[in-house]
């Protein structure tokens, strides 16, 4: 069984990582990312933490919610691989405070 609870992801009731470590990836859903990747690193029984280490160490893709830059504590980001809804949405759910958003096609 595979569970996130109390900001942890649980693997057959056993913590493997904890979400609030310091890591690159944002966002609920690549929570849930993080969480399969352990999964199938623990069905393969590779080692747990040579996964983790990656898994804080990964800067993410190109243009998926890339932090631009940030002025006058304003924060840009690119994320112009979300080219579905869901994908939009997921990012703006994971920015915190947005206000703005620029979106063409």
């Amino acid at each position: 069984m595979k569970i996130i609870k109390d900001n942890k992801i649980y693997l057959n009731q056993e913590i493997v990582f904890d979400l609030s470590s310091k890591r690159h990836l944002i966002g609920d859903f690549n929570n849930l990312n993080i969480m399969m990747a352990l999964q199938v690193s623990k069905l393969l029984n590779l080692d747990l933490s040579k996964s983790i280490d990656t898994i804080c160490s990964f800067k993410g893709l190109e243009h998926r919610m890339s932090l631009i830059t940030t002025i006058n504590e304003i924060s840009f980001y690119d994320d112009t691989l979300a080219t579905i809804p869901a994908a939009t949405q997921n990012s703006i759910l994971a920015i915190p405070n947005v206000e703005t958003l620029i979106i063409g096609g």
